[in-house]
């Protein structure tokens, strides 16, 4: 059933493509311009249908439609803190009270890797298009690395990314867990705030 889903979405993404590489960015930007929020759920599927998602359910939906389309696929992870981003953001007071004190809300972040032309090229998807303004929104030619949305402190490659991405956030201190998810929504709300502005 869920092979059957994503092969739809495929063929709806890629409609009007000529080519495979014109196919592989029209994938990319499709899922990168699902808008960027929490939904309680990393299942690419409900991602889609919902047009919402984390870095988690976008890349997990991205690896789906490449998978669909033959491409290989490497699952990325990399520790972060949302107070190092690499833009500098002017957090509203609410997020800026939340990230003072809480070790800049510690995150592990998703992203993928494509064997494209003969090599490893690192894809992020996670900020749609209109926040471009004040996050790192990526365009990608189809075989270039594009930049993280994040500011790695650590990488790695994973077979499960789901238990792996569980189990280091159960690893946070209690405290921490409970002021990311805080965290997480409060940060959606503020991007649609941000998404009306431009």
């Amino acid at each position: 059933m869920k092979n059957k889903t994503i092969e739809l979405i495929l063929n709806e993404f890629v409609s009007g493509c000529r080519n495979r590489e014109e196919a592989l960015i029209r994938v990319f930007e499709r899922v990168r311009d699902i808008p960027y929020g929490t939904i309680g759920s990393r299942d690419p599927v409900k991602v889609y249908r919902m047009n919402r998602g984390t870095c988690s359910g976008k890349h997990f939906l991205l690896k789906e439609l490449y998978l669909a389309l033959g491409v290989e696929v490497k699952d990325m992870i990399c520790f972060h803190r949302y107070a190092e981003l690499p833009r500098n953001i002017d957090y509203p007071p609410e997020l800026e009270n939340l990230l003072d004190g809480h070790s800049g809300i510690p995150d592990y972040h998703n992203f993928i890797k494509v064997y494209v032309n003969n090599r490893w090229v690192t894809l992020d998807a996670t900020f749609d298009k209109p926040l471009e303004n004040y996050f790192v929104v990526n365009e990608w030619d189809g075989e270039s690395d594009t930049e993280l949305s994040v500011r790695p402190i650590r990488i790695w490659e994973v077979e499960d990314p789901l238990e792996f991405k569980v189990k280091k956030i159960k690893q946070l201190p209690p405290r921490i867990q409970r002021v990311r998810e805080l965290f997480l929504e409060k940060f959606s709300e503020w991007l649609e705030v941000l998404r009306k502005l431009k």
